[in-house]
């Protein structure tokens, strides 16, 4: 099971870095984020689909009139229409189990002295 908190920090993060309406229903926000990282949230791996995920998110953040970011956005996009035309041309491509190494580098530059001495000043 995916913490709640999760789906409320999704849900917090998002609504700042996407100028939430003054009116948003971060209730209804958090709800939809937990059924989202609920579903996908617990794939292996393998099984899970990027595009998918992304997707979800995405829908849910026009529901609530969110608009993030264009750089946001195009990463977005380039990552759907990656796994896309990956798959096209390879039905096992699984773009998750390609960025892992990269999720596992930024994670961990996160946690190094350096970057908390830059983000402290």
């Amino acid at each position: 099971m995916i913490p709640l908190s999760d789906a409320y920090r999704l849900a917090d993060i998002n609504a700042e870095i996407c100028n939430a309406p003054a009116n948003l229903d971060r209730g209804g926000l958090r709800m939809e984020l937990t059924e989202v990282l609920s579903e996908y949230g617990l794939q292996s791996l393998g099984r899970f689909e990027v595009g998918g995920a992304l997707t979800a998110v995405t829908r849910i953040l026009h529901d609530y009139y969110l608009v993030a970011p264009s750089r946001f956005s195009m990463l977005i996009k380039c990552l759907m229409i990656l796994e896309g035309t990956a798959k096209g041309l390879n039905v096992s491509f699984n773009l998750a189990v390609l960025l892992e190494p990269y999720q596992r580098q930024f994670v961990l530059k996160q946690f190094f002295p350096e970057t908390w001495l830059r983000k402290a000043k």
